[in-house]
């Protein structure tokens, strides 16, 4: 792929899974997405789904209300809905979800899918485990309710992934990772994720959750139509290098996210990083695709989240769906954002910039 051009203009980004940003952590302080929205524009994003980790009733009732507690003044990128990752989840693929989290909610799954129907005008997508008793009713009840479903944190066999694709689900959360590695006699969640046409594919692209190498076999396999770019950040984005929180766990933040055990605990990845990332990984590969660099761009970072979050199939007419047209950004030719603006107002300019893009 060769380089974006300068003052190239694409539809605004659509991050589908941010756990916060700018020292702030959305599971412990849901009040704080409107302050992080403000901020994500600097990075051209326009949309987004705060994510909450797994947690207790309480805390994401707390999140239910201070998404819907909009301030009267607000302008910055737009909460699409929450995106409920957790407590439906493998413990055994937990990661740094809290597990006495998942435990309960696991215990009390069919009380925890009412709870996420009731709240459906403030819930866009929910991750859960496939394998889990319930799981195919489950997805069936939320997908109804104009919830997307992910399939993530997960031991899932292939047979227990495709019931679930069968079932409504329409993505895979943060692919190979939190799952069972692809195996040539038991493909599990990945295998069946990347062979399904059905199915989007949730990518982080900052070459530590995936090596570039993974990432251009999933692009062989599935093409840009499928790939959803996500950043899972958490609140070291944007902020000092130091410790903060992901939902219970404290996690060190240098150059990269990790836990004070040593796992990896979300990025520091912003979307625009995101994009350069699998350019260059695509770069070196023996075909390059045949669409403009612009275009796939748009389609990776804009396009496929708002077609997801719109309930339409890849490879269905291509609109943006829940992203207004008038939300859009403008690249240099090293692919950061110079102006953000949303519903066709400026919304961020770097200072750099001047007083014209």
């Amino acid at each position: 792929m060769s380089a974006v051009p300068t003052s190239t203009t694409l539809p605004g980004f659509i991050d589908l899974q941010i756990n916060g940003a700018f020292g702030w952590d959305f599971t412990t302080e849901p009040e704080s997405i409107w302050d992080v929205g403000r901020r994500l524009p600097r990075f051209g994003v326009t949309a987004f789904l705060p994510t909450i980790i797994s947690s207790s009733d309480r805390s994401r009732a707390r999140a239910y209300a201070a998404l819907r507690a909009r301030p009267d003044d607000y302008f910055g990128a737009k909460p699409l809905g929450l995106h409920l990752e957790g407590p439906l989840l493998a413990e055994s693929k937990a990661g740094v979800h809290p597990t006495a989290a998942i435990a309960d909610g696991v215990s009390r799954y069919g009380h925890v899918v009412a709870e996420f129907v009731a709240n459906a005008d403030v819930v866009s997508m929910v991750t859960l485990a496939p394998e889990l008793p319930g799981a195919v009713d489950a997805i069936e009840r939320l997908t109804q309710s104009g919830i997307v479903v992910s399939l993530g944190h997960s031991d899932a066999s292939q047979s227990e992934a495709v019931a679930a694709f069968d079932a409504g689900a329409t993505a895979v959360t943060h692919v190979f990772n939190a799952m069972a590695p692809l195996h040539h006699r038991e493909v599990g969640l990945v295998g069946a994720a990347l062979d399904d046409p059905r199915v989007m594919i949730g990518l982080i692209a900052d070459n530590r959750h995936v090596d570039p190498v993974a990432m251009r076999l999933i692009w062989r396999l599935v093409g840009p139509e499928r790939i959803v770019l996500v950043t899972d950040a958490m609140a070291g984005l944007g902020a000092a290098p130091g410790r903060y929180l992901i939902g219970d766990k404290t996690i060190v933040c240098t150059d990269e996210a990790r836990a004070e055990t040593g796992e990896l605990a979300g990025s520091l990845l912003d979307l625009p990083t995101a994009g350069a990332n699998l350019r260059q990984a695509l770069s070196i590969a023996p075909q390059v695709p045949a669409a403009s660099p612009q275009d796939l761009l748009a389609q990776l970072l804009s396009r496929n989240q708002a077609r997801l979050l719109a309930g339409q199939l890849p490879g269905s007419h291509d609109v943006i769906g829940t992203a207004s047209r008038q939300d859009f950004v403008v690249l240099d030719d090293a692919f950061r954002p110079m102006v953000t603006y949303i519903d066709g107002q400026e919304c961020w300019r770097h200072p750099n910039q001047g007083d014209s893009a």
